[in-house]
């Protein structure tokens, strides 16, 4: 009797154990179990396979073992299938409460690189372009003349207005800092320094008929260090994205030695002029540091000039030795979470700002158009045939309005070059290769 006593409870002790672990939580699963199945959606995504990525992500939603961030990028992931599959519009659904903005970004990384897979690269670029909090906005306004150089900035009457000074800086994400050492293409000396808790940088932009203007002023008490190369003077990586969807510009100023390093993230062509051939800066010491002035001419960017209203993407990195700040809290290359500029009054500027460009433009097809003339014309090098069939034809027809610029030009003279011209003055190696591919093209389908 005993021992059926002992099994009976034995057996009951069993039973009540399976019944309690029924009822025990499955553990939600680990960082790199949920990246294995977000690679396996990013896989389905590459081979084509959306039916196979609709069923991959059903699988997941239903599964409450993953966590609620997870969770945000499966939800972001089923609104751009459902663009896909019942042309729906697509939204961005609200993330939980409890999501850090970190967490928030990185679901929306999550989404985009599914759909880059797959190529379908406006609804990547829907969800990695979504802002995760309000940006700051800095008013540009157009004037009839900015400031020219340091001293110029530090003396002028805007300076002296504290409602004109940005100085929303925020401290730059320590985390990423730490990995910056990764990229080769830039040395970011104070990148992992302890951040201080203010910034000590400010900048005022404007723009005015020479092109966008930046003026920075960096707090440092000791200037007569920085300037023997004894202290680090701190250098400031920018980005410029002039609209939406266009390619940006990066550069960075190192104050002592003075230096300015311009990366290229797009090779040259009609839409892209490497600033290195455009930007100009002047760095100085002024009573609360250092002062920078930077000018980027209109003439780099003749082809995407802002309209009031516009705003373009705006990022100022100062790496000092108070650490690493940001303007709007982006990270290097986080177009989306950079600040913004946002453009007042150049419609009133916008006949001087055209007047500049074309005559910019012709007095660089004047410097450039010599040697391509030289070349085409030679009997040894060039191509005599195409250079009479088509070049001359093409090099009068410039030329000619060329003569139109006068320095008393009317504004519909302005206008006319500037549509008519301005592209060819401006980019004539480039629409002399052009013709020379159509004239090549026709002379082999013809059998020639």
């Amino acid at each position: 009797m005993k021992s059926i006593h002992h099994l009976s409870a034995t057996l009951s002790a069993f039973l009540l154990a399976g019944a309690l672990g029924a009822q025990t939580p499955t553990p939600p699963y680990t960082p790199n179990q949920v990246k294995a199945r977000l690679d396996a959606l990013c896989k389905a995504a590459a081979e084509q396979s959306l039916e196979d990525v609709a069923g991959l992500l059903g699988d997941c939603r239903a599964d409450d073992r993953f966590a609620p961030d997870a969770r945000f990028a499966f939800d972001l992931i089923d609104q751009g299938l459902g663009a896909i599959f019942r042309n729906a519009t697509l939204t961005v659904p609200k993330a939980p409460a409890d999501l850090t903005p970190e967490q928030i970004a990185q679901a929306h990384f999550a989404a985009a690189r599914i759909f880059v897979a797959a190529r379908k690269y406006p609804i990547a670029q829907f969800f990695a372009a979504i802002q995760q909090k309000e940006v700051p906005r800095y008013v540009c306004e157009g004037l009839d003349a900015a400031p020219i150089g340091v001293y110029g900035w530090k003396h002028a009457a805007l300076v002296r207005d504290p409602a004109r000074r940005e100085s929303r800086f925020e401290v730059y994400n320590q985390k990423a800092a730490a990995l910056l050492i990764n990229d080769v293409n830039t040395v970011r000396e104070t990148a992992t320094a302890q951040p201080a808790e203010t910034c000590g940088v400010s900048f005022f932009a404007v723009a005015d008929p020479r092109g966008l203007h930046c003026y920075i002023e960096s707090r440092d008490d000791r200037v007569d260090e920085v300037l023997a190369g004894l202290q680090n003077g701190g250098m400031f990586e920018m980005y410029l994205q002039p609209g939406a969807g266009r390619v940006y510009h990066q550069w960075m100023v190192n104050v002592q030695p003075k230096k300015v390093d311009v990366v290229d993230w797009m090779s040259p062509n009609r839409h892209f002029r490497s600033l290195r051939n455009y930007l100009t800066c002047d760095v100085a010491p002024i009573p609360e540091g250092f002062g920078i002035a930077l000018t980027i001419p209109w003439a780099a960017l003749y082809d995407v000039l802002p309209a009031d209203g516009d705003e373009w993407a705006f990022g100022v990195i100062p790496w000092t030795r108070s650490g690493g700040f940001t303007w709007g809290s982006g990270q290097v290359h986080e177009l989306n979470r950079f600040g913004r500029l946002q453009f007042k009054g150049l419609g009133a500027q916008m006949p001087a700002i055209r007047r500049q460009i074309v005559l910019h433009a012709w007095g660089k097809y004047k410097r450039e158009a010599g040697d391509i003339k030289t070349f085409w014309s030679d009997e040894q090098r060039g191509d005599r045939a195409f250079d009479a069939a088509v070049l001359q034809p093409f090099v009068a027809q410039l030329e000619a309005l060329g003569a139109e610029v006068k320095a008393d030009m009317d504004s519909a003279t302005v206008d006319k070059l500037f549509r008519e011209a301005v592209p060819s003055w401006n980019e004539f190696a480039l629409a002399v290769a052009e013709r020379r591919e159509t004239y090549l093209r026709q002379k082999l389908l013809a059998g020639e």
